[in-house]
């Protein structure tokens, strides 16, 4: 995985650094303690972008949830314009800006707990009994949401050593690509919108 700190994620200092490095850490635990890994499976590796070594298990459930994470930010961006829009109009009564405004906030906590449902659903995984995952995993899905949200990019690449994968895991690396390419497509129009709107 490699997390990009741009936009309103951009890290300006060390107590940047540190906030984010929190948020990561949750993100990284929080889907590493649901395949019954701990965080230190989760490695770091490079520098300005930090790329973030994981198992095959871990990076299919992160890109399944950071696609459906993508497209509650997107719905929640769409939403957010239209207020803006409204606003533009500088009409006398403000309330329904106000209101568009608390719609969204609707759909984003909506649409998150739909992406947790959904994670641990594909994850088998149990309320009663494992609840620190399930807790675990909601955080996780929160921080994305926000991370993305702020303008950060996370971009997934199999390692050179891994590009021909060993006999039986085809199908399992075929789908990663295929999540990868979702990913970044879904980004490219997120950033398209956001530059749109700051013209």
């Amino acid at each position: 995985m490699r997390v990009g700190f741009t936009g309103l994620a951009t890290m300006a200092n060390i107590k940047d650094f540190k906030n984010w490095g929190n948020i990561w850490y949750e993100i990284g635990w929080g889907i590493a303690i649901a395949h019954n890994l701990s965080p230190e499976d989760v490695k770091i590796e490079g520098s300005i972008i930090i790329e973030l070594v994981v198992v095959a298990a871990i990076a299919t459930t992160a890109s399944r949830i950071i696609i459906s994470a993508l497209k509650v930010a997107e719905k929640v961006l769409d939403i957010r314009k239209k207020a803006e829009e409204i606003r533009g109009l500088k009409l006398k009564n403000e309330q329904l800006a106000n209101d568009i405004e608390k719609e969204a906030e609707e759909e984003k906590k909506s649409g998150i707990e739909e992406v947790t449902a959904n994670a641990v659903k594909q994850l088998k995984l149990k309320k009663e009994g494992e609840g620190d995952k399930v807790k675990a995993l909601d955080t996780a899905v929160k921080d994305l949401v926000s991370f993305i949200e702020k303008g950060g990019v996370i971009d997934f690449v199999l390692p050179k050593n891994e590009e021909k994968p060993e006999e039986g895991t085809e199908r399992e690396y075929d789908d990663l690509r295929i999540a990868f390419q979702e990913i970044r497509r879904i980004e490219n129009k997120l950033a398209w919108l956001e530059h749109k709107d700051s013209q």
